[in-house]
């Protein structure tokens, strides 16, 4: 199958780098990046198995990454409430019809939040790597970050060299290996990620924007009410297990999707034999 060129969605000011793989005419599959991420971490033949297999497969860059707008490092004045209308104009401009959406992290945050306020607009929700807000989240006992994470917080590593291609690749990959569960991190896959954002649209600095911005007004996860998948890392170090568990016990008739191996990132390729199975059979429910 064949990539569309990329287009932009007007979202306020900011210009939304977004593109396309499959079957207009088929179901949509609206894939939402975490932080400080562009939308080629949604592999490129993980979203053409989702197109062969009957899909309508949009990925965007979220603003302050890839494509998309953004701003120097330090500078946003937006607010998570702004990345919700971003996704929301997205969807608005893909379909005319409820469209499926899949979050991973922070997606999966804009991703509750939009399906809770806008249930007009989504078919079905797949919540990846991500944790609950709102009613019934923050008296949660849940486990904090692994101290390995917690070490990283507290004493992050020396920036690179930006101006070293090799020197950024080298210090993004060290951190995606913090976050890879048991699976492991598949370096090369990764690095050749990396090199091609790198090589597009330059160091991604001004990602770190988003862990910099205040968050959105939280929603009562008991109001989501359209299926909904959570899919969840046994070995994910920094929103360990048990929020996954507590996330799909929030949201009404949810179902849990446990992975074995999995840590905190975008579906690994070791995993697409178990998760995308799943995410075919959940979003065939509204289809």
């Amino acid at each position: 199958m064949t990539w569309s060129e990329v287009r932009f969605v007007t979202s306020d000011d900011v210009a939304i780098a977004v593109e396309e793989i499959g079957d207009p005419h088929l179901p949509v599959l609206v894939l939402v990046n975490g932080a400080a991420s562009a939308k080629e971490w949604w592999d490129d033949e993980l979203c053409e198995l989702l197109a062969d297999a009957g899909r309508r497969v949009v990925r965007y860059d979220l603003r302050d990454v890839g494509q998309s707008t953004t701003v120097p490092l330090g500078a946003a004045t937006y607010t998570g409430e702004d990345l919700l209308r971003d996704l929301v104009a997205v969807i608005r401009d893909v379909s005319d019809a409820p469209v499926h959406l899949w979050g991973v992290s922070l997606g999966g945050g804009l991703v509750q939040t939009v399906a809770v306020r806008h249930p007009e607009l989504v078919a079905t929700t797949i919540l990846q790597s991500t944790t609950a807000g709102g009613p019934g989240a923050e008296d949660a006992d849940l486990p904090g970050p692994t101290p390995a994470i917690l070490e990283s917080f507290e004493h992050p590593p020396p920036e690179p060299d930006w101006d070293d291609p090799d020197a950024v690749v080298a210090a993004e990959l060290a951190g995606l290996r913090a976050y890879a569960g048991t699976l492991g991190l598949d370096e090369v896959r990764a690095g050749q990620t990396i090199r091609r954002i790198l090589d597009r649209d330059g160091p991604q600095r001004s990602g770190a924007n988003h862990f910099m911005i205040e968050g959105g007004d939280p929603v009562d996860l008991a109001d989501l009410r359209v299926p909904t998948l959570v899919i969840h890392g046994d070995a994910d170090p920094l929103f360990p297990l048990e929020h996954g568990r507590h996330l799909a016990w929030l949201v009404p008739g949810a179902e849990l999707l446990v992975v074995p191996g999995m840590g905190h990132e975008h579906p690994p390729a070791a995993a697409w034999d178990l998760v995308v199975p799943a995410v075919l059979a959940h979003t065939s429910t509204a289809s």
